[in-house]
C-alpha cells in the first residue's frame, strides 16, 4: 500500500522537473514557483491524509466507477453570478457581509468530500459516520436553526460533496464546487451514515427530477446490493 509520505515525495519529484510529468516552465519567476509548489504539495498533503484515514474497523472504502457517464450537467442560475461580491451579495440575500458567498477552493473543498463504504454508508473525510441530525441553518438575522439535513451537490467527476452547515448569504450549494456545474444538488438527510431522505431542493441550480434519477443510478453502481432504500426509490 501506497504511504502518505510516499505519495508527498513523488508529489515533491514532480514539481522538482524529476518526476514522470513537470508543468514548471523557466518562463516562472522563482518565487511562482515556490508558492505554487507549496500550494500543489499542501493538496496532495490533503489528499493522501484522506485516502490513507481508514474507516472504521472491518469496512473498504468503494471506490467511484471507472467510466462514470452522466448526461448534461447543469449550470448555476445566471443571477447569482458575482455573489462572492459582497454588494451583490446584499442584493441578493438583503443582507451585507464583508466577504460574500464564499467559494471553496479545490484544496478547501476536500473537507468536504464524502467518502463511500463498502457497506453503503457514507463517511466524513475523517473516517467517521456522515450525520445530519446536527444540522444548522443560519438565516439572514443570523438565527441558528437545526434542520437536521445537509446541503449537497454531485459534481461532474463523481465526487459528493455534503454540508451540515448553510448560512444565507454565506454558504451555499454553490460554495462547494465555486460556482460551477453539477450534476445533482439538493438537500440530503443522513443518520449513522445511512441516506433516509433526499431531494433536489437548491435555488442556485434547481436541477431536474431526472438528476435525481441519474444520482441514484450513480450511487448503486458503487453499493451495488448495499444501495440503501431512499436511493434505490429515486431509480
Amino acid at each position: 500500500m501506497i504511504s502518505v509520505k510516499n505519495i508527498v515525495f513523488l508529489g515533491i519529484l514532480i514539481l522538482m522537473g524529476n518526476g514522470p510529468s513537470s508543468s514548471i516552465t523557466s518562463n516562472c519567476p522563482p518565487s511562482a514557483i515556490i508558492s505554487n509548489s507549496a500550494v500543489a504539495l499542501k493538496e496532495l498533503e490533503v489528499k493522501a491524509e484522506s485516502v490513507a484515514t481508514p474507516l472504521i474497523t472491518g469496512v473498504a472504502e468503494a471506490p467511484l466507477p471507472l467510466e462514470i457517464k452522466f448526461p448534461s450537467p447543469v449550470k448555476m442560475k445566471p443571477e447569482y453570478i458575482n455573489e462572492t461580491d459582497p454588494k451583490r451579495a446584499a442584493l441578493l440575500y438583503e443582507r451585507y457581509r464583508p466577504n460574500g458567498v464564499t467559494y471553496l477552493s479545490p484544496l478547501e473543498r476536500e473537507k468536504y468530500r464524502v467518502r463511500f463504504g463498502s457497506d453503503g454508508r457514507l463517511y466524513a473525510s475523517d473516517g467517521t459516520l456522515f450525520d445530519t441530525r446536527k444540522a444548522k441553518f443560519i438565516d439572514t438575522e443570523d438565527k441558528v436553526e437545526k434542520v437536521g439535513s445537509g446541503i449537497f451537490v454531485l459534481a461532474p467527476d463523481g465526487n459528493l460533496y455534503l454540508s451540515n452547515f448553510f448560512q444565507q448569504g454565506v454558504f451555499h450549494h454553490s460554495s462547494f464546487l465555486a460556482g460551477g456545474e453539477v450534476i445533482c444538488a439538493g438537500e440530503m438527510v443522513v443518520e449513522d451514515g445511512v441516506i433516509i431522505r433526499i431531494n433536489n431542493l437548491s435555488g442556485h441550480y434547481r436541477a431536474p427530477n431526472e438528476s435525481l434519477s441519474e444520482l441514484g443510478k450513480y450511487l448503486k453502481k458503487i453499493w451495488q446490493e448495499k444501495t440503501p432504500k431512499a436511493i434505490l426509490g429515486l431509480i
